[in-house]
């Protein structure tokens, strides 16, 4: 209500009282005792009437907020209860699945499909679809069985909180996993475990996969870099695992068990007959999942010197990055950690960073699994200037527009002035990596890194390397 006089009304009582001082014939005084008295009662009256309507606004006022307030707190319950429903519809409709069914369940940073192994009764045998994450078999090079193994304990963990909520969880059977010697090496398995989260046997492979192209597996995201994935078989010997290789095929053998760059593709039995038996809280879902504000990750940004750490974005837990320079309300950003092993393209072959596949990958699977929509908005499309290599003259190619990029030679140089500042370790490890520059190396089909001891190689190594851990770059616009 707007309690102003009216313009109109304001200027007629201005004007009536000019007319009187100008001149104009007043009310007569036998009238005037009259009329006093009854603009006196007419005021009162006005004025109780106006108390009482501005008295009425104030309380339908907070009694608005109140129930705009309660308004909105039933619809935060009904858009949850909506969800709910939504959810357990879903997964109710995983009752009609079959063998060699793709269905989705759970979300790791993205990764939701899984394949439909084995169905017995109630119980689904499922296998990721794509491998989910690079781990070591087991963090340390030493002897050690599927038991005892550090990807066993982070699968049933850390994964399983990371991937699944609540009310999934409660559907993940506890299944007897059995641990047999390696048949052809006769290496022993060790004790049979107990466990939510599992990779595949030896046997379990050959018997769910009949072939080797139906065993190719992706990395998730990526269209054609197929890659290898563990078992929980032991290889050749104690300190080795078996797996299976990016065309498909079984290695008894298998690799050593440190290996970082081998891929984790999880399974686990889904028992559907649990979901009559749900604890039916709507709160359950998501509830490991942390949500990302935009405007708080570019405060804090804003209020950070060149050197600090920030966090930005997340991509398989991975949100930390290093405030290398800030100009012109802008950051530049490297990954505090490296996010992936990846070769620097996908095939041997004279390369420059405009056209090879990790730069592909980059502006596009990795921009769009790490970043959600404000966040992709925040980050600068660069100018990146590729510049020959400095000591062999290998041509650089010409300069690229890149959302997200890889240092140079000169700006590893720049941004870092010793060696112990560059040295970088892969996301969850503690060992340090070697990770790949944009420039090239002494011929063309090769690319320069920095070294695990932080020194630069010019050289280079072949760019179908898939040791070559992944640090990307980025300007992030800090006016938001």
């Amino acid at each position: 209500m707007n309690n102003q006089r009216n313009p109109k009304e304001t200027n007629q009582w201005d004007n009536s009282v000019n007319n009187q001082q100008n001149g104009t014939p007043a009310v007569p005084p036998n009238k005037k005792s009259n009329g006093r008295i009854a603009l006196i009662w007419s005021m009162l009256l006005v004025t109780f009437v106006v108390i009482a309507v501005v008295a009425t606004f104030i309380i339908k006022s907070f009694q608005g907020k109140d129930s705009q307030s309660t308004f909105a707190d039933s619809r935060t319950e009904s858009d949850s209860s909506e969800n709910y429903e939504e959810k357990m519809s879903k997964l109710s409709a995983l009752k009609d699945s079959k063998e060699g069914d793709s269905i989705e369940f759970g979300n790791y940073y993205g990764n939701t499909e899984w394949i439909v192994l084995k169905r017995e009764g109630d119980i689904l045998t499922l296998l990721s679809k794509d491998c989910i994450n690079q781990k070591p078999y087991n963090t340390e090079y030493e002897d050690v069985t599927w038991e005892t193994c550090s990807l066993r304990k982070w699968l049933n963990e850390e994964y399983i909180n990371e991937a699944f909520d609540g009310i999934e969880q409660q559907l993940i059977e506890e299944t007897v996993i059995e641990n047999p010697d390696n048949s052809e090496y006769g290496t022993e398995g060790g004790n049979d475990t107990k466990d939510k989260i599992f990779l595949l046997s030896l046997e379990e492979v050959e018997e769910y996969f009949l072939d080797e192209d139906s065993r190719v597996a992706e990395y998730f995201g990526d269209t054609e870099g197929c890659c290898w994935w563990w078992l929980r078989s032991p290889g050749d010997r104690s300190d080795g695992a078996a797996d299976v290789g990016s065309d498909g095929s079984v290695y008894c053998y298998g690799d050593d068990v440190y290996y970082v760059n081998g891929a984790v593709r999880p399974a686990f039995n889904l028992n559907l007959s649990n979901l009559s038996n749900l604890e039916l809280k709507p709160n359950l879902i998501g509830t490991n999942r942390k949500q990302r504000d935009v405007k708080e990750e570019l405060s804090q940004i804003q209020n950070a010197a060149a050197g600090d750490e920030v966090e930005y974005g997340s991509y398989l837990g991975n949100t930390t990055w290093k405030v290398l320079k800030k100009e012109e309300g802008k950051a530049l950003l490297l990954a505090k950690d490296a996010i992936r092993y990846a070769p620097y393209n996908n095939e041997s072959e004279d390369i420059t960073w405009e056209t090879c596949s990790l730069r592909t990958w980059l502006n596009d699977t990795y921009l769009n699994c790490a970043f959600n929509e404000e966040e992709r908005k925040q980050i600068v499309k660069t100018n990146v200037e590729n510049e020959d290599n400095p000591e062999y003259g290998t041509e650089g190619g010409a300069d690229t527009g890149d959302l997200v990029f890889l240092l140079s030679i000169e700006e590893a140089e720049e941004y870092f002035t010793d060696e112990d500042s560059r040295i970088a370790e892969y996301f969850g490890d503690t060992e340090g990596c070697w990770w790949w520059l944009r420039s090239p190396g002494f011929a063309c089909d090769i690319a320069a890194y920095v070294n695990s001891d932080g020194s630069v190689s010019y050289y280079g190594l072949r760019v179908y390397n898939i040791t070559g851990a992944v640090r990307p770059a980025l300007w992030v616009n800090l006016d938001s």
